[in-house]
């Protein structure tokens, strides 16, 4: 089988304007990143990332489906191209195309005049349709994996069935099913809801005492969440993060604190964010009306009535924060100030309140303080002790663009 990797459709996704640190295909999204959706159906499916002279590119925002991976597989290593609804869902190049579509390749451009065929599965086609449609997802993941007599050895996709017998101390209800992962710990007095979708628990997650989690729900590994949280359906927390509070509806990433009382709604939290105690998000406006968000380009109108707010990786907001609905926050951006209020589109890099520009080198010290804390989670998790070059080069790219535009 051909190396999988990944490419855009475009360059001009609104995705990058809310979400430019990390690669497109390491979003969070229900259960799985993109990337481990595709990893899981692939290895299912027989594949093998082996010696090949093929490159599969695959739209990272794409979901597959087994229809689009059997014809993928039935094809073999002759180059073709799958689109859905005339978008670019896959390309199968040979090694000079992809090499000609240098460091950062486009999908369409390595389309080219190759064969075309319609695939099928499913492309996001919004940044809020991560959170609008966070529940379904859940269920889905959840489906996919239960079909898969083949996991992968990774942590994030090992869970067995519990039930109130294996946890006497907690109460369980409902049946669309409550499944742990290995060294996961339940204390007392904690009700798992699962009358309206599964709960899933990751390894070594901790679920402190009198906490109330209602599915669907997907905790991955090393999470904690505090004792008398409240997380509502809908809700995925990301590997490391700590939790509290009310949490609905919610897509929190790696390694992202909140430690401490206050709501967050209909949100997508991006990864090593923390959230000052006392933070809070609105999700629904005074006059009940459709929500308009600004990636920083004009606002548009997501058509929902329910959205909370996108917080961009890194950020860091001060006590008593208060978000209003439909906030873009940009990322490494740090919030405080006298109001503690926080709407529409928020720059990255954003010190403070008004336009003032956060120091890159103390931004990137406070960053990697961070990441040196957390040392034993991240060797856990596969992922680097220290920044990567590439990242420290997107967020520069990021800063400067930030410096030209908004200072």
């Amino acid at each position: 089988m051909a190396r999988v990797l990944y490419a855009d459709e475009t360059r001009n996704s609104p995705f990058h304007g809310v979400f430019p640190v990390r690669p497109l295909e390491r979003l969070l999204f229900g259960g799985f990143t993109f990337e481990e959706r595709w990893h899981l159906v692939l290895s299912d499916a027989g594949f093998d990332e082996g010696e090949s002279d093929r490159v599969l590119f695959v739209n990272p925002l794409s979901i597959p489906d087994a229809s689009l991976v059997e014809a993928i597989r039935k094809h073999g290593d002759r180059p073709r191209a799958w689109t859905l609804g005339g978008r670019t869902l896959a390309v199968l190049a040979d090694g000079d195309r992809a090499a000609g579509g240098g460091e950062d390749p486009v999908l369409i451009d390595l389309r080219g005049d190759l064969p075309v065929s319609e695939g099928s599965g499913t492309i996001v086609e919004n940044p809020w349709d991560l959170v609008a449609g966070n529940a379904r997802r859940i269920r889905e993941d959840g489906a996919l994996l239960d079909a898969c007599p083949r996991r992968p050895d990774l942590a994030c996709f090992v869970f067995e069935p519990a039930s109130g017998a294996d946890l006497p101390d907690a109460r369980v209800r409902g049946c669309a099913g409550v499944f742990l992962g290995k060294d996961a710990a339940i204390e007392p007095f904690v009700l798992l809801d699962a009358s309206e979708g599964p709960i899933r628990v990751g390894e070594r997650v901790v679920i402190e005492a009198h906490a109330v989690l209602r599915g669907p729900l997907w905790i991955r590994p090393d999470a904690r969440i505090k004792s008398g949280s409240r997380i509502g359906p809908g809700t995925t927390i990301g590997e490391g993060s700590r939790v509290a509070g009310e949490v609905e509806e919610t897509v929190f990433g790696a390694f992202s604190n909140k430690q401490h009382e206050g709501f967050l709604g209909h949100a997508y939290v991006g990864e090593w964010v923390n959230l000052g105690a006392g933070t809070n998000n609105s999700d629904l406006k005074n006059n009940y009306g459709t929500i308009r968000v600004d990636w920083g380009e004009g606002s548009v109108d997501t058509g929902l009535r329910k959205l909370g707010c996108f917080i961009g990786d890194h950020v860091k907001s001060a006590i008593g924060t208060r978000i209003g609905t439909g906030t873009v926050v940009g990322a490494a951006s740090n919030l405080f100030g006298e109001r503690g209020l926080v709407g529409g589109y928020v720059p990255p890099f954003t010190w403070g309140e008004g336009n003032a520009l956060y120091d890159f080198e103390r931004a990137v010290e406070t960053m990697k303080r961070a990441r040196e804390r957390r040392r034993e989670e991240l060797e856990r998790a596969g992922r680097p002790a220290s920044m990567e070059g590439g990242e420290l080069s997107r967020l520069r790219a990021l800063w400067e663009g930030r410096k030209g535009r908004w200072s």
